[in-house]
């Protein structure tokens, strides 16, 4: 099944976002029916398409959400490797290297006019990156809102930019062995419009025991 990820402990990106999911206001909604029925329809199927890549969707209606994932990408990483756990072994996390990667990789994929109405929607994205002992990416995932106008042709432009800006650096233990971290964020359109992304800030301001 799609999205089969641990996040933390056993937390999947899917589980995680329900917990953090306050609801859609459908007043705000209503502003943008027209392109928000061209967006939402685009993600009806199992696999859609963007410019050049397929993606497997998974849309939980409960919650409104809809769950992305290059097909590309395994659908369970730990087949091959295993997750790292804090709580049974040694302080190792995973560094951002910069924070405005990230923030440019969401303003090329999303013109200035598409964040704004982005903003005044209140929509965000979620994104889980693995990434692996040596700091390089496995895999990353989204979440959007059933209701959305984000098309699958700016999901793949943010994808390409986000793989080609960010860089991760290992801190603390280092594994010999085949291993992944998770992370994820919560990325708000509003908080790109201002160019302060918390979530992501956060995991470049990580320090090692001892570090200042």
């Amino acid at each position: 099944m799609l999205l089969k990820m641990k996040a933390m402990k056993t937390t999947s990106l899917k589980h995680s976002t329900a917990l953090l999911l306050a609801g859609l206001s459908l007043a705000t909604a209503a502003g943008f029916l027209p392109l928000t029925g061209r967006a939402q329809g685009a993600w009806e199927a199992n696999e859609v398409k963007g410019k050049s890549t397929v993606y497997r969707c998974e849309k939980d209606i409960d919650i409104g959400r809809i769950y992305i994932c290059n097909s590309k990408y395994p659908e369970n990483i730990q087949n091959e490797r295993a997750q790292y756990n804090h709580e049974v072994q040694e302080f190792s996390r995973v560094r951002l290297v910069s924070h405005d990667a990230v923030l440019n990789a969401f303003r090329r994929a999303f013109t200035a006019e598409e964040i704004g109405k982005l903003a005044e929607r209140k929509e965000y994205v979620s994104i889980q990156v693995c990434v692996d002992e040596g700091g390089q990416i496995l895999r990353l995932a989204f979440s959007i809102m059933t209701v959305t106008i984000i098309s699958p042709a700016s999901i793949e432009t943010l994808e390409n930019e986000l793989l080609k800006g960010m860089r991760f650096e290992v801190i603390g233990k280092r594994f010999d062995y085949p291993i992944f971290y998770i992370m994820f964020w919560r990325v708000y359109f509003s908080e790109v419009e201002k160019g302060e992304l918390h979530c992501v800030r956060a995991y470049e301001n990580i320090k090692a025991p001892g570090e200042y």
